[in-house]
């Protein structure tokens, strides 16, 4: 529920969070990134996201929406971060 309430907040205070949560993106992220073990269905605008309910998976897709997949600028090392504070106000 926690993570649920996160992105909500998140869409709701922040206009250009919420338009970046597009399934394009969404898809275009979890295609480039197959780490974060998400499946995907579709072709096209047809695409969308598969919730796998197993223990290791079940959390994937609210991570994505979360946001916790970030990279670093000083190592270019992928990182899931648990939480963020934001630094740089776009």
């Amino acid at each position: 529920m926690a993570k649920m309430s996160s992105i909500k907040r998140s869409m709701d205070d922040d206009p250009a969070y919420a338009a970046a949560m597009t399934m394009p993106k969404l898809v275009a992220y979890v295609h480039a990134h197959p780490h974060i073990d998400i499946d995907v269905v579709g072709a096209g605008e047809d695409c969308r996201l598969v919730f796998d309910p197993s223990p290791a998976r079940r959390f994937q897709i609210l991570k994505l929406l979360d946001d916790d997949f970030l990279r670093s600028v000083l190592t270019e090392r992928e990182y899931e971060a648990g939480s963020k504070v934001q630094t740089i106000q776009n």
